[in-house]
């Protein structure tokens, strides 16, 4: 449980770093260079796992396709979507996330959540809307709130679909080969969509795609990928219900910004949401 809420609280603090990132270039460089940054650093993993074990045909075929899916095609439409929206209502969408790996779980793969994980993840992007109901807003598009939203739906497939591969080649070496992958696949979009737009070298722009990189994907990727060897998809997804509460929270520590009443209370159903999902279900006598 404790890898997750790393992950979640990890990934939480993006919204807030990316938008320093951002003012320095465009979302699909962004993308690239903390890719870059965090598949450099694997380097060393992936090659003491590949002299000892080699992948077959079939492992290699969808290792490719999660490493799209976590990377490019996720990581492209969130900030994307960033980019052309505020940071509030981003993180409103992104507050879909539990829902989605819930319902993509029911419909796509046949595994049926019992009503109290579907009770949780309402629950949570309830919780969610209040407190970003209750938080500064900026300036709204709904083509920006749609590519984040499209983001959870290409993460809900990924959750599910990466956990029987975690479990047989582990999740040190799963998350160095899917970022290395994942930006060799994301140079190809990345320069078609940012290739000429100009980029304005910061000193908290540079910070900022370090922080991403070695920590947002990185180190928020391996323990991800960690939880998920202890925890089912359908639990898991609570946590990313976590996300947008911490970046809230960050954001009045660092922005001193004031939390609205009706924002702390989905902050409480939030955290109450987690806290539920991570007590193990009674077992039937």
């Amino acid at each position: 449980m404790s890898y997750l809420l790393l992950a979640t609280f990890l990934w939480g603090t993006s919204f807030v770093v990316g938008k320093y990132a951002l003012g320095m270039a465009d979302a699909a460089w962004i993308v690239l260079f903390r890719l870059l940054l965090a598949a450099v650093c694997t380097v060393p993993t992936s090659i003491r796992f590949l002299r000892h074990r080699r992948l077959n045909a079939a492992q290699c075929k969808t290792l490719a396709l999660l490493a799209l899916l976590t990377y490019p095609a996720t990581f492209l439409l969130q900030f994307g979507g960033l980019q052309r929206t505020s940071a509030a209502s981003a993180t409103t969408m992104i507050g879909l996330a539990p829902l989605m790996v819930i319902l993509v779980g029911h419909y796509c793969f046949r595994k049926t959540a019992s009503a109290r994980i579907w009770l949780l993840g309402a629950v949570a992007f309830i919780g969610v809307f209040l407190l970003v109901g209750g938080s500064p807003r900026g300036e709204v598009s709904v083509f920006g709130c749609g590519l984040v939203f499209a983001s959870t739906l290409v993460a809900a497939f990924w959750v599910h679909l990466s956990v029987p591969l975690l479990m047989e080649i582990g999740s040190r070496a799963y998350t160095a080969l899917t970022l290395q992958l994942g930006a060799l696949f994301t140079l190809a979009p990345a320069l078609f969509l940012a290739g000429g737009t100009p980029i304005h070298w910061t000193a908290s722009g540079i910070a900022a795609v370090i922080y991403l990189g070695l920590g947002c994907n990185l180190l928020a990727a391996w323990a991800w990928n960690r939880g998920l060897q202890d925890v089912p998809a359908e639990r898991s997804g609570i946590f990313l219900a976590l996300e947008p509460a911490c970046g809230v929270l960050l954001a009045m520590v660092f922005l001193s910004e004031r939390l609205a009443p009706s924002a702390a209370l989905g902050v409480a159903l939030v955290l109450s949401a987690a806290a539920v999902a991570m007590m193990p279900p009674r077992e039937r006598a």
